[in-house]
């Protein structure tokens, strides 16, 4: 339930922080299923998150390109930027950990 909430509150992020006007999520919402599900199809990994926020960001892009708000999008990609190495540490260290118990 949680996890639910959270998502739906990051995604109300993206909408609403990246874009300087309200657009229709639907557009994105089915962009963003039709490329989660040819990646299942054809067992890519991807985050769900990403491609949802992407979606949106294109969304408004489309509609009004100088309406999007690039510092929140730069953000967001900075982020997604850190996240691989951060994990990849965080994996590593707890790893190590392990193997030293």
């Amino acid at each position: 339930m949680s996890n639910k909430l959270y998502g739906f509150k990051s995604l109300q992020y993206v909408a609403l922080g990246a874009l300087a006007f309200s657009t229709s999520l639907f557009a994105a919402e089915t962009t963003a299923a039709v490329i989660i599900q040819a990646a299942s199809y054809y067992g890519i990994p991807l985050s769900t998150t990403h491609v949802i926020s992407t979606s949106i960001m294109g969304v408004g892009a489309v509609k009004r390109f100088s309406g999007m708000r690039w510092v929140v999008v730069e953000r967001i990609i900075w982020t997604w930027l850190f996240t691989l190495p951060a994990s990849g540490l965080i994996g590593y260290a707890l790893a190590r950990a392990a193997a030293a118990l």
